[in-house]
């Protein structure tokens, strides 16, 4: 016998409906769910629903909470379903679950090659292989299987986050923390978030690109320095639809070297600038700044973690 996808369904409805878990899945979904968190919940696109939000925590509860005995509630459930070489095989496969944060590197046939934290995982899965996009980014549970491959438990989430090269190493985990993965999904503040720092707030293209240099030369980025002219018809091809979240993927696209979300969100407050600085044809060829002195511009509070840029619309699963 080897883990399958039917025996983690096994093992999860024996952990769900055993009564003698009964209080340690009470208080592990208050502790999931963050149920006595005053702050308020937005859960990103794709995520909010009571069914995939049980999933998630059925994955938590299943191989990340422990027994006061040290076992998880997996490997209580095989000592209970199962006997002989089929337990043991199914409990030593529960004992090396783990739980990534990891970058979708290549999809081939049903296999599904990931990377997380500088690890390397192969998994097998049909849906996976139909659902998951390349450069994106799935949380999930995983169980070794036998070949040197993994399968995926109950509650894996996909979000199309497009990660640069170094921020495949420096974002994506092999020892990740469901509990973290629902807060970011939950869109919950921070409790020691600092208020936002002001935004770039120039008066013209040319100010704008000089700004966008100067932070380029100082982190290595020699592929955002540019001249207004070309700043300008980047920003244009985008006009026609007001497509700025476009804009600022391919911003972040020329960047080598961001690997943390702070100089992510400084690049897309120098972006915003260049996008409020450029003149648009349709307005007589003045800019968004020109257009709303009396008020601040539609995009100049724009960050990496607003939804629009991070969870492109409706396209987060989590099964």
């Amino acid at each position: 016998m080897t883990i399958s996808p039917a025996t983690i369904e096994e093992l999860g409805a024996w952990c769900l409906l055993t009564p003698e878990l009964a209080g340690l899945r009470n208080e592990a979904w208050d502790e999931f769910f963050g149920v006595n968190d005053p702050r308020p919940v937005d859960y990103m696109p794709g995520t909010e629903g009571a069914k995939t939000g049980e999933r998630r925590f059925l994955g938590y509860f299943m191989f990340t909470c422990r027994l006061p005995s040290g076992e998880s509630p997996a490997e209580r459930a095989a000592f209970a379903l199962y006997d002989g070489p089929a337990r043991a095989e199914t409990v030593m496969a529960v004992r090396a679950a783990v739980y990534v944060f990891a970058s979708v590197r290549s999809v081939f046939g049903r296999s599904i090659f990931l990377d997380a934290g500088g690890r390397e995982y192969e998994v097998r899965s049909s849906i996976w292989a139909k659902d998951l996009a390349r450069a994106g980014v799935v949380a999930a549970h995983l169980l070794p299987a036998r070949h040197e491959y993994w399968v995926h438990g109950p509650g894996w989430v996909s979000l199309p986050m497009k990660l640069g090269p170094g921020a495949v190493v420096s974002v994506t985990s092999a020892e990740a923390d469901p509990i973290h993965t629902e807060r970011l999904l939950q869109r919950r503040t921070s409790e020691d978030e600092r208020p936002s720092p002001e935004l770039p707030n120039d008066r013209s293209l040319a100010a704008a690109t000089r700004r966008m240099d100067a932070w380029a030369n100082t982190h290595n980025e020699p592929r955002l320095i540019a001249s207004p002219r070309v700043w300008s018809a980047r920003v244009r091809k985008h006009f026609h639809d007001y497509a700025a979240m476009a804009f600022f993927q391919e911003v972040l696209d020329l960047a080598d070297h961001v690997v943390s979300v702070e100089e992510a969100n400084e690049l897309v407050g120098l972006a915003s600038n260049i996008w409020n600085n450029t003149p648009q044809p349709d307005r007589g060829g003045q800019s968004a700044r020109k257009l709303t002195q009396t008020q601040p511009p539609k995009l100049e509070n724009m960050r990496l973690d607003s939804a629009d840029l991070v969870v492109k619309g409706p396209n987060s699963r989590s099964p």
